[in-house]
């Protein structure tokens, strides 16, 4: 045990110096390229890191920005408390934003841990799993490259959204099955401050929680193909009658979701973009698509999508890696139990948002690691829980 404790600490420590390590070089190679220490663009294009930077100097200057979301605000006010005026602030910012990001996963792994009464492990056994099972979760955000890109190549506010999406997750955990309620006011103020990086990823989750609630342990065991058929239902009608209808946390409705789409479209055509369009003339053809946008959102780049050489990476280094993750937890249902259902719904409803709106194979590298990382914590956990069960009936 003492030697899976010291491994684990190791990678962790590993992992954490590597990444500031990296997002230093890249700040002095940036620098030499004449970007300022904002970013390298290793694929060309625009990069959102140059907005937030002219904004962040904007707040810090007392002007009037365009705040978009609260993270221009955020690094604006940090850079004038710092009193120095320089990217690799905003750098080190987002490395503290990793360090909670890992720290929280982990401890998101020790939840599904405790909440797995399946089988009878003693205390020492549990303990023996979350190491094992942390050392395998490391390793693979060690070799993510969507996250490490995310987190070092400039100063997006990504790693914040990730971050917030899982301790909103952990807070609702601990309501929901641990029946901890003084956790009510920590969770709505990370919901808040997940809404306020971005309004869909806030809603998304507020969407779920109150999915969740309303379903309780119904679904879970027993109906899900009628959850499924409810669901295609539910989506078919919203699409046929109120599709010019505002939700208003978010201002914007479906059909402006969709024109927001065929808008990149039409700019973007070729590149990285999938080609998929939602605005349908009937509720088949959009259903058919929406599938398909899905699927490319979850895994893409699929074979077909492949046309440079940052798709094919993108193919080799995170699509067969997710396909084998999706397929081992459905062959593995068996050992799947009510927490794993109800993180996964939370993974798997963020997708079905993007998925109406991203047709960009870039953007969904970007979008689906807020999915994708509770996902991860799913899988990692469930591989050894399998791997200790067999162990133990030797």
């Amino acid at each position: 045990m003492r030697r899976k404790e010291f491994l684990f600490l190791f990678l962790l420590q590993l992992v954490f110096l590597s990444f500031f390590l990296l997002t230093t070089i890249i700040y002095f190679v940036s620098k030499n390229m004449g970007y300022d220490g904002i970013t390298i663009r290793l694929f060309g294009g625009g990069d959102d890191g140059f907005f937030y930077w002219n904004q962040a100097l904007i707040v810090a200057n007392d002007g009037e920005a365009i705040l978009t979301s609260i993270y221009p605000l955020l690094i604006g006010y940090l850079v004038k408390f710092i009193g120095y005026k320089d990217v690799i602030v905003i750098r080190y910012f987002n490395f503290f934003g990793f360090v909670i990001l890992v720290f929280s996963s982990l401890y998101l792994l020790k939840l599904i841990i405790d909440c797995d009464k399946s089988m009878n492990f003693s205390v020492k056994q549990k303990k023996e799993m979350f190491y094992l099972s942390g050392i395998f979760l490391i390793l693979i955000l060690f070799l993510y490259p969507s996250l490490i890109m995310n987190v070092t190549l400039s100063i997006y506010r990504d790693v914040w959204i990730y971050a917030s999406y899982i301790i909103s997750l952990i807070f609702v955990i601990r309501i929901y099955f641990f029946k901890r309620y003084i956790y009510l006011v920590p969770a709505t103020f990370s919901i808040s401050i997940l809404y306020l990086f971005r309004e869909y990823a806030g809603f998304s989750f507020v969407l779920v929680t109150i999915i969740v609630r309303i379903l309780n342990k119904i679904w879970l065991y027993k109906h899900k193909v009628l959850i499924l058929s409810f669901a295609i239902i539910t989506i078919a009608i919203y699409y046929t009658f109120f599709s010019d209808y505002k939700v208003p946390l978010l201002d914007m409705s479906l059909r402006d979701a969709l024109q927001y789409r065929n808008l990149s479209l039409d700019r973007y055509a070729g590149g990285s973009q999938m080609g998929i369009s939602l605005d349908q003339p009937n509720i088949i053809l959009f259903l058919f698509n929406y599938v398909y946008s899905y699927v490319g959102n979850l895994i893409g780049p699929l074979p077909w999508h492949i046309n440079s050489l940052g798709t094919l990476i993108v193919f080799l280094t995170e699509s067969i890696f997710f396909i084998y993750l999706l397929s081992f937890i459905w062959r593995n249902r068996l050992y799947l139990e009510k927490i794993h259902y109800f993180i996964m719904l939370y993974c798997f409803i963020w997708i079905g948002f993007i998925a109406i709106s991203n047709d960009n194979i870039g953007t969904a590298t970007r979008l689906r690691v807020v999915g994708l990382l509770p996902l991860i914590v799913v899988f990692v956990h469930l591989f050894f829980k399998k791997s200790m069960i067999k162990k133990f009936k030797q």
